[in-house]
């Protein structure tokens, strides 16, 4: 597969920085929650933290699918970024019910006081920080059309979200703390990583649906189908093809396409030169509008053969 360098490049920074700010993040937040005795911010620097270790993966995967096919994985990597996608939100789900779970059993015991002053400095600094790299990585994710940027985007956005809420409901605290109501904010916090899980879910959840689909090899959605046969049948115009089959699969950013073409035994083919030539016009006319696709050309004149998955 040839690499475009300067998209690379860009996904390569966006992701170092995702690494970095992940692990300053998590310690910031680590740090803080041992000073507030706070489980949300525990909950929010854990998250980072679990961050920091899929960043680390993601910069080595983003590596990976820019190599070739070898003899260990011959027909290239690019099957390892959905499925690396499919880890991180499991992970993520996972993370999210253990804390709502460690939540609801200190609530049940009776909760715990919160030291808002701190944990407000905390929200402060980390919502604005994780906002400004979120929309920093989505603009790298639209130029590079990298997965992985674009989930690492998402990651940044649900924890600036997080901290955001954080902040709020602190302030809410630091506010209430010498009113009648403040024997109700021992359960304060505990409320608080039930609230963030809800918040976190949605996510995870779409990350899960859209990359489970490549991992169990089913078929892209309808509108990715619908563009790629569009082109195809744009393509293949001229040549007066008696029939074609298209197979569609998407692994992260590659697109592969298998067209099995039944031609009539009438048609004109002076050697195999003559569909060589239709093979690489064919195939330079799908990349042109989408760099990341694999086309295999196939012909044959028995239309079952086509037709039929084995």
């Amino acid at each position: 597969m040839n690499v475009d360098h300067r998209p690379w490049a860009d996904e390569q920074r966006a992701l170092k920085l995702s690494v970095i700010g992940t692990l300053c993040l998590a310690l910031l937040a680590l740090g803080f929650a041992y000073l507030t005795n706070s489980d949300a911010i525990m909950f929010d620097g854990v998250f980072s933290l679990i961050g920091f270790v899929m960043s680390v993966l993601t910069l080595y995967i983003s590596r990976l699918v820019t190599r070739p096919d070898d003899e260990l994985f011959q027909f290239g990597y690019a099957h390892l970024e959905p499925l690396l996608n499919v880890l991180k939100s499991l992970v993520i789900l996972i993370v999210c019910a253990l804390a709502a779970v460690a939540a609801v059993r200190v609530m049940l015991s009776g909760g715990h006081l919160l030291n808002a002053g701190p944990a407000l400095l905390y929200a402060t600094i980390a919502s604005p920080v994780c906002f400004a790299i979120a929309l920093y990585m989505k603009r790298v994710a639209r130029q590079t059309c990298s997965p992985l940027v674009s989930v690492d985007a998402s990651g940044w956005m649900i924890d600036g979200v997080l901290s955001g809420a954080l902040g709020l409901s602190f302030l809410l605290v630091f506010v209430l703390r010498e009113t009648s109501m403040a024997h109700h904010l021992l359960y304060a916090d505990s409320v608080l990583v039930v609230v963030l899980v809800g918040l976190s879910l949605p996510v995870p959840l779409g990350i899960l649906r859209e990359n489970l689909r490549e991992v169990l090899i089913m078929a892209p959605p309808e509108p990715r189908i619908r563009a790629v046969e569009e082109r195809l049948a744009e393509a293949v115009r001229e040549f007066q093809f008696r029939e074609y089959v298209a197979r569609i699969q998407k692994y992260g950013r590659a697109t592969y396409l298998i067209v099995h073409v039944v031609l009539d035994k009438e048609y004109p083919i002076d050697s195999i030169d003559t569909l060589d030539r239709i093979r690489s016009l064919l195939s330079s006319r799908m990349k042109a509008d989408d760099p990341g696709l694999v086309m295999d050309l196939i012909f044959t004149g028995d239309a079952n053969c086509a037709h039929s998955l084995v």
